[in-house]
């Protein structure tokens, strides 16, 4: 059973420096190329997680869970639920809500951890050498590993729907502390943070206290047409679409600057995905809901935004290193697009 083990974890091993190198070390290509390093990347996983199914079948006929104490099948049963949490935890550190330097250290800790684990528990001459503590202790560290992008990820869920049930309640702490932010924001040095708690569906305390403070900017409405030809242009189109200005006709031209922003901003989240979680079927879907709402709104200005939102539609196209679902954005894009066409307006 040792060497069965041993040679699962050479197995894992393996897998785990493919993986690295598929997925991390090497630039995505674009079209069929990309969909080949797409598949190459979920045999790999799918090698990593067989291999260390073996490795711990054979730590635990070994008696590597036999510390757990009570009867066979709990220990079992505890070391089935390890090791689906610890694959669980492969598979979302790549899109847990953390920054991406946290995601690829996590994603690669973990594997490693679980290496460790596996080398000690199948090897009773380096368990001895060890101090005595250290099985127990890299159970429970692959245990947190593998927990932590769990919990974020339910914990995100759950804020949204906290936030969601209080938008026309009373403040709690952590939008206390937003409210603070508010207040205490030199709208002299920039707006574009505030820009974020204006658009319909967001606190309306919050909302209202953001708007306060950017009116309060004697240059307010020029700070926003500048800002849509940066990257916060698509912070603007929220703003535009939820909010009243004072000339309108100021914003025309630049709006379509805003719209073209936005599709480099779509553009280059597309391609430098570094995973296949980052590419799901909301991705932009709401900027680009919004976005169209401001093209409706400012048309009656004179500027015709069509040709600027069928580049907001192309840039949904951009080839990735894997494959891409039907992007909602896109759907309504083309929905706009065929409801603006002249050619229906004809008699």
């Amino acid at each position: 059973m040792t060497a069965f083990g041993n040679a699962a974890l050479a197995g894992a091993l393996l897998c785990l420096l493919g993986l690295l190198h598929a997925a991390v070390l090497t630039k995505g290509p674009g079209g069929d190329a990309g969909v080949g390093q797409a598949f190459v990347i979920l045999l790999w996983v799918g090698g990593l997680v067989v291999c260390f199914a073996g490795v711990t079948f054979a730590a635990g006929r070994l008696g590597g869970f036999d510390w757990l104490g009570g009867s066979t099948g709990v220990r079992v049963a505890l070391a089935a639920a390890w090791f689906a949490l610890a694959v669980l935890g492969v598979y979302l550190y790549p899109s847990a809500p953390l920054p991406r330097v946290l995601r690829m250290a996590g994603a690669i800790a973990l594997p490693l951890c679980l290496l460790a684990w596996g080398a000690v528990h199948l090897n009773a001459g380096l368990g001895r050498a060890l101090p005595s503590g250290t099985p127990r202790a890299l159970t429970l560290a692959t245990l947190a590993l593998s927990a932590l992008p769990l919990a974020l990820h339910l914990f995100g869920q759950g804020w949204s729907h906290v936030a969601a049930l209080s938008r026309h309640g009373e403040l709690d702490s952590f939008q206390k502390g937003l409210a603070e932010q508010i207040e205490a924001h030199d709208v002299q040095q920039g707006i574009a943070t505030l820009l974020v708690h204006t658009p319909r569906g967001r606190h309306p305390l919050l909302r209202e206290k953001a708007l306060a403070k950017i009116k309060s900017r004697p240059d307010w409405q020029d700070e926003l047409v500048r800002l849509l030809k940066t990257e916060a242009a698509p912070e603007v189109l929220g703003f535009l679409s939820a909010n009243e200005v004072d000339d309108p006709a100021r914003f025309a031209a630049a709006i379509d600057d805003g719209l073209r922003q936005q599709a480099q901003d779509i553009r280059a989240q597309i391609r430098e995905s570094n995973h296949p979680s980052n590419l799901y079927a909301g991705l932009r879907q709401t900027e680009a809901r919004l976005a169209l709402e401001v093209a409706d709104k400012f048309q009656r200005q004179g500027v015709d935004y069509r040709a600027a939102v069928l580049e907001m539609r192309r840039a949904f196209d951009e080839p990735s290193g894997y494959p891409t679902p039907a992007f909602e954005g896109a759907r309504l894009i083309d929905q706009w697009l065929a409801r603006t066409d002249p050619a229906r307006r004809r008699p």
